[in-house]
């Protein structure tokens, strides 16, 4: 088959696969554990109009078109341990984190951007910001064990300002080589990609969650080989997306590479919720195809999430 991805893949089904299937069945959170079973998954679509593509089917109706049908693949040496990394605030730093933006913003030395009040998405969006601004020392303080112990580490990021850039300069400040792969067009992202890999770099910190390969042993350009130092992941932000969240862990979880990932979030905020939200999407989505989802029972347990 065509699209095979080493982390455990997502393919379009081809036309004839794909006419009169059976629907899937509705998604069900399962608070056990995680791998996906290869059984495709297929979806009811209209059929194929002479000079249509499989990608772009029309449904018939408003113009609309039908998503192209996916099928994930389990990595075959076993799921990504997941596990959660609660951090607790001090008073002053949960004071903060529920301070007005704009007072957080010059406490946090911060240059204001767009409305000191914010409601609905853009407040959620500026208190998970608050939150992961407020954790860099404790991750940076994770990774720096890490590379102790002899770990390369890979660290996603959502936001750039408040997690990425504070990341970078706090690790450099501690003597740590980092590559750097965020923000539009500020890096060259193969030669960033290439120093994490030849181990120059022990840290990758990245907002991308796909179309990158960060796993050890790695054949590189060249015949040369990438380092063979054991991958480790933080999220330091969670996603809302269990797809998104799947294909982060799977940069370094690949090709017969075991990496373990951590959650990492500060307690009793939206971090918190973000987190539990990300873990029930991924288990759902394993469930949905008979997966085996026990490499999240003890995060899933941890957060509360079904």
């Amino acid at each position: 088959m065509s699209g095979y991805d080493a982390s455990g893949s997502s393919e379009v089904l081809p036309a004839e696969r794909r006419e009169n299937s059976e629907p899937i069945r509705p998604a069900v959170a399962a608070a056990a554990p995680f791998t996906a079973d290869p059984a495709p998954i297929t979806m009811p679509v209209a059929p194929l109009e002479a000079g249509s593509s499989p990608s772009s089917v029309e449904s018939g109706r408003d113009g609309l078109r039908e998503p192209a049908a996916m099928l994930h693949r389990a990595a075959p040496w076993g799921p990504v341990p997941i596990s959660g990394m609660p951090v607790a605030l001090t008073p002053a730093e949960r004071e903060a984190y529920e301070a007005e933006w704009g007072e957080f913003c010059r406490e946090m030395d911060l240059a204001r951007r767009g409305r000191y009040t914010a409601k609905g998405r853009a407040a959620l969006l500026r208190f998970r910001q608050k939150a992961g601004l407020l954790r860099v020392d404790s991750t940076v303080q994770w990774i720096a064990q890490q590379v102790e112990a002899e770990r390369q580490v890979a660290c996603s990021v959502e936001f750039v300002t408040t997690a990425a850039d504070p990341i970078t300069e706090r690790l450099r400040d501690a003597g740590l080589e980092v590559a750097t792969i965020f923000g539009r067009d500020r890096f060259d992202v193969e030669e960033q990609r290439l120093r994490f890999q030849t181990g120059q770099a022990k840290v990758c910190v990245f907002t991308t969650f796909a179309s990158i390969s960060l796993h050890a042993g790695e054949t590189l350009p060249g015949g040369k080989q990438a380092s063979t130092e054991p991958r480790v992941g933080i999220f330091h932000q969670a996603r809302f997306s269990g797809i998104a969240g799947r294909q982060v862990t799977g940069r370094t979880h690949r090709d017969h590479q075991v990496s373990p990932w951590h959650i990492a979030y500060a307690e009793d905020t939206v971090e918190e919720q973000v987190s539990k939200v990300m873990v029930e999407r991924i288990a759902a989505a394993s469930d949905t195809v008979g997966g085996d989802t026990e490499g999240l029972t003890d995060v899933a347990q941890l957060l509360g999430a079904d």
